[in-house]
């Protein structure tokens, strides 16, 4: 069976910013593939997975999983 699922990311709400990027920096042995936008971090950790830290104090601690496909 083919699934039509092109990429999954995970958002990470964080309140320290500057903080969570550094961590996973050295989680991932890397600094972020990706800063589309300030405040914003993504790295990619395997064909079409991403790993995203943002900076949203009222939302950390919750965790968003966003799976992006072809077609509903």
């Amino acid at each position: 069976m083919k699934s039509n699922i092109n990429s999954v990311v995970s958002v990470l709400p964080v309140k320290d910013y500057s903080a969570a990027v550094a961590w996973y920096a050295r989680l991932l042995g890397r600094e972020a593939d990706l800063v589309p936008v300030e405040g914003v971090a993504e790295w990619q950790i395997a064909d079409g997975a991403w790993i995203q830290v943002c900076l949203d104090t009222e939302r950390a601690g919750y965790t968003t999983v966003v799976v992006v496909v072809d077609d509903l």
